[in-house]
Order: structure tokens, then sequence, then C-alpha cells
């Protein structure tokens, strides 16, 4: 019996790393924190959308300004890809660079467009 546990611990410590290793098992990459837009916190019900490279991996909906998400590569290998994220559409400034069996806390914003002021209004002239 002590053979046999012995030699099911050696499996099992065996066989797991050569799945996670070769791909065959995937660990999810897990994101929490808050999002806001203007400095307050974006409605609740907002979607909250996660690619990495160019494929949308996950979404997710915004509760109280606080997102949680776990972003599974499946058959992908995107261990060192970038991430980006979009809320209802919109672009978010931060990025992040997916690690499989990771967790990052992350803030995220909004992307707001700067407008030049291009009417200053009257001028006096001198």
């Amino acid at each position: 019996m002590r053979l046999f546990l012995a030699g099911l611990i050696v499996g099992v410590l065996t066989v797991i790393p050569s799945l996670i290793m070769g791909g065959g098992l995937s660990i999810p990459y897990i994101l929490v924190g808050t999002v806001s837009d203007s400095g307050e916190a974006v409605p609740d019900g907002s979607t909250l959308t996660i690619f990495v490279g160019k494929t949308e991996a996950a979404s997710v909906t915004v509760q109280d300004g606080h997102y949680f998400v776990s972003v599974e590569s499946g058959e992908h290998s995107w261990n060192g890809f970038p991430m980006s994220f979009r809320l209802n559409n919109q672009s978010i400034v931060e990025t992040a660079t997916y690690t499989s069996g990771g967790a990052d806390i992350l803030s995220l914003t909004v992307e707001r467009e700067e407008i030049p002021d291009l009417v200053s209004g009257p001028q006096k002239c001198q």
C-alpha cells in the first residue's frame, strides 16, 4: 500500500507540471480592481471587455466601480502577450501582460481625448 501511495504521489508530481509546461492545462490570469471615468466610478452594469493581443478573451460586468475577471487562455499560449481593455467600447488607458497563473490588482481608467481649446474668446488688441 505504501508503495502504491508513493507511486501515486510521484506520478501526480510529474504529470501536473508536465501538463502545465506542455500547455495541456490552462491556468487563468486573474485581474481585480476598479474602473473610473474622469475620477468617478463607472456606472453599475458597464461592460469591461478584455483583449489578449487582438483576441477578445473575456468580458465582465462592473459593479460598484469594481471588477473581477478570470482570463482563460484555453488552447492558446498567451504568456507574455499584451492585454488591452475597453469599457462599453471606450478605450482604457492601462494595459497588462498575460501571465498564466498570475493575479494582479489593476485600476483602470477610461481614456479621454484631449480637446484643444480652439475658441478662446475675443481678445482685446492693444
